[in-house]
């Protein structure tokens, strides 16, 4: 049989429009219980005030008591930088909705005094998110309602951070590509960590280039380091010395051999106000 144009383009359409609908996997009965049970490294910025955030959450599905419906619930720790203002490992908690073809939703973080609402769309594979800032009329001392565009991403972690009997300082041992902005300006570089075999302290070597103030270029700086890593191995502390300036960034595990970074330098001669307020970025292991 011959098929007309007009035949084969509604037939085209209609396969173009049956692949893009989504759908929840035939397992999942309640799309909450899609991310039920996971855990997730975050890395969130707005890149114009200078807040940017990194940490991890845990999602679950309960029945309050006096509830007849289940929800989504989400316990969160995390480190921010919130134009200037940090905040180290602290716990909070929020909720989640989960659409019903399980393709987006949105995550409500309570951290502090600070609330924020995102947006998430899943990726095909179902270890990311995407997220973008969703807020009305949530508490939250960034920039507008709207946080002036927060924005970021979410990986999902093989489960709940564990050093599994290693050494804390093991985990970031081994050469990294990185990468780190704020509002005016950046850097790029490789670092490589290791244990000293003598004082049994984590330290750096690293070369970078970073272009920041007033178009200001460095090629090639050569720099020291230390590291610490949390007793649980989810992140650290990272310090980068070179040249005039020192950065300390806390990090969090987004897998074996990726990290995200925010900086929550405190010290002179690159406090936080300065060129490092809301400084962020990401680092994989080669």
């Amino acid at each position: 049989m011959k098929l007309s144009c007009a035949t084969i383009c509604v037939l085209a359409v209609s396969c173009v429009a049956g692949q893009a609908k989504a759908d929840c996997p035939a397992s999942v009965t309640n799309p909450l219980n899609l991310i039920a049970g996971t855990t997730w490294a975050f890395q969130t910025n707005d890149g114009l005030a200078g807040d940017a955030t990194v940490g991890t959450f845990t999602a679950q599905v309960s029945t309050p008591k006096g509830a007849t419906t289940p929800q989504g619930v989400l316990t969160i720790q995390e480190t921010f930088n919130n134009a200037g203002s940090i905040g180290r490992q602290v716990t909070g908690t929020g909720s989640y909705q989960v659409n019903s073809d399980c393709s987006s939703g949105s995550l409500l973080f309570k951290v502090g005094n600070n609330s924020y609402v995102y947006a998430f769309v899943m990726a095909p594979t179902g270890t990311h998110m995407y997220l973008a800032s969703a807020n009305i009329n949530v508490p939250n001392s960034g920039l507008g309602a709207s946080s002036a565009g927060n924005r970021g991403v979410a990986t999902l972690l093989s489960g709940p951070p564990t050093c599994n009997g290693a050494n804390p300082l093991s985990t970031l041992v081994g050469t990294w590509g990185f990468l780190t902005q704020d509002y005016e300006s950046s850097a790029v570089g490789i670092f490589k960590a290791s244990i000293d075999p003598k004082s049994g302290l984590g330290v750096l070597t690293l070369t970078e280039t970073s272009s920041g103030f007033g178009g200001n270029l460095v090629v090639q700086q050569i720099g020291t380091g230390q590291y610490q890593v949390y007793p649980d191995c989810s992140g650290g502390q990272i310090n980068f010395n070179a040249d005039a300036y020192s950065y300390q960034y806390a990090f969090v595990f987004a897998g074996p051999s990726q990290i995200y970074m925010v900086s929550d330098s405190t010290d002179s001669p690159n406090v936080t106000l300065g060129a490092s307020r809301g400084n962020f970025g990401t680092a994989t292991r080669f």
